[in-house]
Order: C-alpha cells, then structure tokens, then sequence
C-alpha cells in the first residue's frame, strides 16, 4: 500500500509540544475566524484539532482542559507533577492498552473483511508468483477497467515494468481484479485499489521487487502506479492512479501504466474521495480485461 500516514497520537503529543507557539491555546478555543491572527495561529489550530481526531479515531476519551494545560505547562517550562518513574508508567499502560484496542479492531475487520470476501474468493489471496511473459514489441497491451463511475483504459508499459505488468495481465485474465473496491482515495493525490479484503492489507499471495526507470516519472497526473509497504520487494497487487504530478514517489513506486482514455472517470473517484482516504460511497470495479492491439 501506500502507507497510512496516520501519525500515533504520542507523536503528535510530542510534535505539538516541541513545535507549538503560544498561541495555540487561544487558537484551540476560537470560535471565530478573526481569533486567527497568523498562519502559526491557523497551524496550530488544525495540529489541535489532528490531535482530538486522532484520540476519537482511536477510541480514546482525553480530557481536553488537561490536555491545553499540560501543553501550556510545557510550553512555560513548569516542572511536571508525576515523576519521570511515574510518568514512565503511566504511558506505558496506556499504549499497552492502546496496541490492544488497535489490535482488537484490526482483526475484527479482518474477520469482516474475510466475510465479505467470501469462500469463493479465497484462492485470491493464495496465489502464485507468475513466470515473467514475454511481450510481443509488435504490440500494444491495455488494462481496461469497468468501474461503477466508467471505463478507465490505461496502456501498460511492459518495456519499463515487465513484472508489474506480467502479474497484473495475469490476475486480470484469472478474474482477481472483477469486485474489488478502490478502498482509499485521498483528492489531490491518488486513487487506490487491487486489495480483494478491501481494507489495504491484501494482496494475491506473493510480493515481488520495484521496477524504476529514469524514462518514466511522477511528472504528470494520471499514471498508473503499484503501492508497496515502504520496503523492497513488497509490490503485490495493490494499485493506484494518481490525480496530480506526484514526483515523491519516484524510484518508490514502480510506474507500469498511463491513462489513455477515461480521465473524466478518474476525476468522478477523485471527487467521491476524502482527505483521511476514505470513500465517501463504494467504488468499485466491476469488470477489468487486457486488450492486445497491433502497434501503429
């Protein structure tokens, strides 16, 4: 995938207290938008209320007065009222608490997300590594996707990323692409999909390695990229498009396709995006097949 950039809240505790001006707390009250007197006074608003969302996103009831007070303390240098023992303790129970709950949720949606897979569709996440094919350079090769927004042709690029696209034209001719879901689509960045669990966590069984080229860059909006887990050799299934030039992304994730036809299609995903990712309805694709075609 491309990674969650979901920031624990310990950290945004510890980023708020190292870089938050004074301002902060009258910013976190306002109610009003003439109380934001500069830019700093905005940051510090929405760190503020990243923070709170984060604790609700979590499951985790704060108290919010204590929380600006412990930040104004900091932010004046007053001594704390627990030991660095006590302190120590403290949060360390409530991370270990933390991790479980997290634990917890994870694998009940992974139960859920089994469920909705169905046994039917097992074989999706058992599969194994293809041989690499061997392209016809007399030939053009397409990856046709029919979503509940439209058709979406994109023209591989086999010269560049032979892997990425043996295994993407050999999960499409099995069917493992038909019903899954473009389940994270952030506006300004890209739409993803190619998880049959749907949640970000599944791939078809086997991980292989990036395939970079100097050729072929986030230069441009409307490419096709693989999603990987940060390290290398974690490509697999999941895919995304991007909406916008994405250049942080070079010699990341692999580049294996562009968009030809059904930008408007793309633009209807972008739109039923959010920021945190998540889809304001389901979009799905229906149907994806290859197509082969003479050059020239």
């Amino acid at each position: 995938m491309i990674a969650d950039r979901q920031v624990p809240i310990v950290l945004w505790v510890s980023l708020v207290l190292a870089v938050l001006v004074p301002g902060w707390a009258r910013a976190a009250a306002a109610a009003d938008a003439n109380d934001f007197k500069t830019d700093m006074d905005k940051v510090s608003y929405i760190i503020g209320t990243q923070i709170i969302g984060g604790f609700k996103q979590q499951g985790v009831e704060v108290n919010v007065d204590l929380l600006i007070r412990g930040i104004r303390d900091a932010l004046a240098s007053k001594p704390s009222p627990f030991t660095e023992g006590q302190t120590k303790e403290l949060m360390t129970a409530f991370q270990q608490k933390l991790m479980a709950r997290l634990q917890s949720q994870q694998q009940q949606l992974q139960a859920q997300a089994m469920e909705r897979l169905g046994k039917e569709n097992e074989w999706k996440l058992k599969l194994t590594k293809p041989e690499l094919m061997k392209f016809d350079p007399k030939k053009d090769y397409f990856w046709v996707l029919e979503t509940n927004k439209g058709n979406i042709r994109i023209k591989l690029m086999p010269d560049v990323a032979p892997m990425h696209v043996t295994s993407t034209i050999v999960l499409t001719n099995k069917g493992f692409y038909d019903g899954t879901l473009f389940h994270r689509v952030i506006p300004g960045f890209m739409a993803q999909g190619g998880d049959p669990l749907g949640t970000g966590s599944g791939g078809p069984g086997y991980l292989y390695d990036g395939e970079f080229s100097p050729s072929v860059r986030y230069d441009r909006p409307f490419l096709l990229g693989m999603a990987n887990r940060s390290t290398p050799n974690t490509d697999g299934s999941q895919f995304f498009i991007t909406f916008v030039p994405t250049p942080g992304l070079n010699d990341k994730h692999t580049i294996f396709g562009e968009v030809i036809e059904g930008q408007d299609t793309v633009k209807k995903l972008e739109t039923a995006g959010t920021p945190q990712g998540r889809t304001k309805e389901e979009l799905k694709i229906v149907k994806a097949r290859i197509e082969e075609k003479a050059k020239g």
